[in-house]
């Protein structure tokens, strides 16, 4: 009963979520067609043509169910651009490169930040942990643009030991992408991490004074044995959360790197979608990027009972 609920709760979420995203064609001012049409608003055809493809003459509720009932088929209709272009070709395109960029973003994140938050939960106050907490700091004071300058500069422009043009796995295959992944990637992930090892670190420090850890202290278990086996899964709740709502600042960090690096991603996408007025691909996106947004977050929540059996009894 209680996973009905909330795959009830997961549903009115997204159903709200896609009305918000249809209604920002009509919180333009003024006509949205001649809006969208931006320089070419002298031009009736075009004019006539977004009216068309947005069904701006329907009523709203009308055109709510088409566009959503065309969505839940994979139709997402055709850009406003003058070629016209299905958006969905577009999406194809820039999907994978975004997905691959994240997901090493967040593997590495995770594989750097938690031998390192452990330790340093470990070995608390210690001159490790000092090191660990000036250089996280660090990391969260410098943005993303500004270390992904730094690292074009050291290893593209001044040692050449890697290229600055992104290549996806599906041209070039696994080995050549990952060396053209490693620059956007890092930037990425250097303020991530500094998060996660932070939250663990916290977390660590409080489980290791829990009874039962004190207990197979006692039982002469190894500490790393005790750190990894005992204490590091109830310490991971907040980097769990954390990793699941950090999903919008993975995607801002995508969209300045995707600049960046000249990557064609969906954070590319969106940038010129916003500055040719193509609100219809903008909508889309807006539209994948939250529906991603809660589904990873209620996956988050099905994780916690994996975490904590405690849970999965209650």
């Amino acid at each position: 009963m209680r996973w009905v609920v909330k795959i009830l709760a997961l549903i009115g979420v997204v159903i709200i979520v896609s009305m918000l995203t249809f209604l920002m064609t009509d919180l333009l001012p003024g006509d949205p067609a001649e809006v969208i049409a931006g320089s070419n608003a002298s031009d009736p055809a075009f004019v006539h043509k977004i009216r068309q493809e947005l069904n701006l003459d329907d009523p709203l509720p009308v055109r709510y169910v088409h566009w959503a009932g065309a969505a839940l088929h994979g139709d997402f209709g055709r850009s406003l651009e003058q070629n016209s272009e299905p958006i969905s070709d577009k999406l194809r395109r820039t999907i994978p490169n975004t997905v691959q960029l994240l997901l090493l973003a967040e593997i590495v994140s995770i594989i750097v930040a938690v031998p390192i938050g452990v330790y340093s939960g470990y070995r608390a106050n210690g001159k490790f942990d000092k090191v660990t907490t000036g250089v996280a700091f660090l990391l969260l004071a410098t943005p993303a643009f500004v270390s992904g300058v730094v690292l074009i500069a050291i290893f593209s422009v001044s040692t050449h030991l890697l290229k600055i043009q992104f290549q996806p796995i599906s041209e070039v295959g696994v080995v050549e992408s990952l060396k053209t992944s490693i620059m956007p990637v890092a930037c990425i992930s250097v303020g991530i991490i500094a998060v996660y090892v932070r939250l663990l670190r916290t977390d660590m420090i409080a489980t290791l004074q829990e009874d039962f850890v004190l207990n197979a202290r006692a039982k002469g278990l190894k500490s790393r044995y005790i750190l990894f086996r005992h204490a590091l899964r109830p310490s991971s709740f907040s980097l769990l959360t954390v990793a699941g709502i950090n999903l919008g600042t993975l995607i801002g960090g995508s969209v300045i790197v995707e600049q960046l690096f000249s990557i064609n991603g969906v954070g590319n996408l969106l940038v010129q979608s916003i500055s040719s007025r193509d609100i219809a691909t903008v909508q889309v996106i807006v539209l994948i990027i939250s529906v991603t947004y809660v589904a990873v977050n209620f996956l988050v929540d099905l994780l916690y009972s994996s975490l904590d059996p405690r849970i999965r009894r209650g």
